[in-house]
């Protein structure tokens, strides 16, 4: 069978069944939907497709679409589009399958570090996994990645994505097959080019916590001074290495200042550049769990 989103194509030979979801499922006033919904033999594919290189797309609506990919903020879009669809097609009857999210972005300076840190914030955020990083009792998403054309015609290599564009004065389409790279190229793309990836992504954001969280710190005792903070905790990501990554935001608990909550978030945004999450702890119904969860910096 073969799907067609804008000018991209993509032929899945085993399909059993499929559809164009985005423009057919009908709530689109009240829930997002993936592109394509694929059936398979012995498994559903949610299918995204991202197209920054079409022949019409402009350069300034190419680099929005980048900045948005780096910052994190298409990570939310893809979270929220997987997971009403797959509420959807639950509640019709229709998730008896494992089911796998791919997001094929046409996009050819993505590099293998880029998505490999996509396809991880994907994973942590739909999410794949329970509290506590345990497995659900029924999987929300079976897997999921991001692909650019490269790396989809290697793990895919039976999915092959065309081009269609109508050429300017012609009435019918042309076809153009995407390969991304000759097939040499794409041999030589071994496991460990991922593994240096992922341990230099590591080591970047294992850096950046290192960096912050004095920072954060330093700004607590200042804060403590000016607003009167009587007590400061970090939570969340930023406590651990192992725990931070790109789209993590700032956690804090402070107490003693219920009235300047707000200069406390601005002025630790202003220090970190991430956004910042404050909690209240003489107004937290449980301030206990915040101070046993916590890195305490004062009080």
């Amino acid at each position: 069978m073969t799907f067609t989103e804008g000018n991209l194509q993509i032929d899945i030979a085993d399909a059993v069944g499929g559809r164009r979801f985005e423009d057919q499922h009908g709530l689109s006033h009240c829930m997002k939907a993936v592109d394509l919904v694929v059936e398979l033999p012995d498994r559903y594919l949610y299918i995204e497709l991202k197209d920054p290189q079409h022949p019409r797309a402009t350069s300034e609506s190419r680099g929005e679409f980048i900045e948005q990919l780096l910052s994190g903020r298409l990570d939310e879009a893809l979270k929220y589009k997987y997971r009403d669809s797959f509420l959807y097609e639950w509640a019709s009857g229709r998730a008896d399958k494992p089911v796998d999210f791919l997001v094929l972005i046409a996009l050819n300076t993505l590099d293998e570090a880029q998505l490999l840190t996509r396809t991880e914030a994907l994973t942590r955020i739909l999410p794949q996994r329970g509290p506590d990083g345990q497995p659900w009792q029924r999987d929300i998403v079976s897997g999921c990645g991001v692909f650019n054309l490269e790396s989809w015609i290697r793990r895919f290599p039976g999915y092959p994505v065309n081009r269609t564009v109508v050429p300017a004065g012609r009435k019918s389409a042309s076809t153009t097959r995407l390969v991304g790279a000759a097939p040499e190229r794409l041999a030589t793309l071994s496991t460990s080019a991922r593994d240096d990836a992922m341990r230099e992504r590591r080591r970047r954001l294992a850096q950046e916590q290192a960096v912050l969280l004095p920072r954060v710190g330093q700004a607590l005792f200042g804060l403590r001074e000016r607003l009167g903070v009587r007590t400061a905790y970090v939570l969340g990501s930023l406590r651990s290495p192992d725990l931070w990554h790109e789209t993590s935001d700032v956690d804090v608990a402070v107490g003693g200042c219920s009235r300047d909550v707000l200069e406390v978030m601005k002025a630790l945004e202003e220090v970190t550049g991430r956004d910042v999450d404050v909690i209240d702890l003489d107004r937290h119904p449980f301030p206990e769990s915040c101070v046993r969860a916590g890195f305490r910096v004062y009080g």
